[in-house]
């Protein structure tokens, strides 16, 4: 029962989820709303970007205490023995907990402009569709005025023949056209059947779900001068995400630098010993980083990414100017 009941959910979810009323006409407007509250890339960025920011908050944390019981000494005639229950902690003596903070929080921001490019570039798979669409209708429409101008023809070359005023070539001509324009109109008709399909699609619709009418009407908006299209080149998500993950290779560096630095360890607790009774036990430990090799590796290496990153930087911004002009 219970089972039929989650079918049962799901199917309702899923054909809820799939098919929406679109207004008519239906503009590039809508089709991009569309496709920014719908597209499940899009709703998997945001909750990548929400996972990233909780990252800090679990890297910047302290490692958790560890509660022990040990008997220390334990007389074979059992009259006794010496014990103790500590609480042990480890903390850093290095910046290391807010290098990695930084890190993540660089993280964070790099997923929050992934998120902003990809409600871009669903928008842009939608608008195209849309555009491609109504491409192939009005090329449609002109494919079905020119078949009944074709048969007109067709009927006026057959009675010039008739009447003895025509020959039959000009008729046979006539009829290729028609035919080869109904041979056109039927592969424009398929295209227009693919063209909603990718629309369907692009919006996170059932793909055989009708389209209604288009509203291909643009408005009469001056376009933006080289300037304003310099500066919002330069604010693209690509580029903020680009020097996010600088900041976040830079802060990956401070921490493997960082753990050349020692790790303290602290273990307190009550203890008792046969010959003493009860008491305190207090145990202080330093961690000794003498693996210098693959602590110098480590930064080598987090170096190389803070060099790629700056590279992969410095390409898109190369690219977004040279798309600007």
């Amino acid at each position: 029962m219970r089972l039929a009941v989650v079918v049962l959910i799901g199917v309702y979810g899923t054909s809820a989820h799939a098919e929406v009323a679109l207004p008519t006409p239906l503009s590039a407007q809508d089709v991009a709303a569309l496709a920014r509250s719908r597209r499940s890339e899009l709703i998997a960025a945001k909750a990548r970007a929400r996972a990233a920011a909780e990252r800090p908050t679990i890297v910047s944390a302290l490692d958790e205490p560890t509660i022990s019981v040990s008997l220390d000494h334990v007389p074979f005639n059992m009259m006794g023995l010496d014990g103790s229950i500590t609480v042990e902690q480890t903390f850093p003596l290095s910046r290391v907990r807010g290098n990695r903070k930084r890190a993540a929080d660089a993280g964070a921001r790099r997923e929050l402009a992934n998120t902003q490019r990809v409600g871009l570039v669903v928008e842009l798979d939608a608008v195209e569709a849309f555009w491609m669409l109504a491409q192939l209708r009005a090329a449609a429409e002109i494919a079905t005025r020119q078949h009944g101008l074709a048969k007109q023809l067709e009927a006026a070359a057959l009675a010039r023949y008739s009447s003895n005023t025509g020959t039959q070539s000009d008729v046979l001509r006539a009829k290729i056209e028609t035919v080869r324009i109904a041979a056109e109109q039927r592969a424009l008709a398929a295209e227009v059947r693919g063209a909603e399909v990718m629309l369907n699609t692009s919006i996170a619709r059932d793909p055989s779900s009708p389209i209604p009418e288009l509203d291909v009407s643009v408005p009469e908006a001056e376009p933006p001068t080289s300037t304003s299209v310099a500066r919002a080149s330069q604010a693209r998500p690509e580029l903020r995400a680009g020097r996010a993950e600088i900041e976040q290779a830079e802060a990956e560096a401070r921490v493997m630098k960082s753990m050349y630095a020692p790790m303290a360890m602290v273990r307190t607790g009550p203890a008792y010993t046969m010959a003493e009774g009860e008491g305190w036990m207090l145990m202080v430990g330093l961690s000794i980083p003498i693996w210098r090799g693959k602590l110098r590796a480590g930064v080598a290496e987090a170096n190389a990414m803070v060099d790629m990153a700056t590279a992969d930087l410095d390409a898109m911004r190369r690219m977004a100017d040279g798309e600007a002009r």
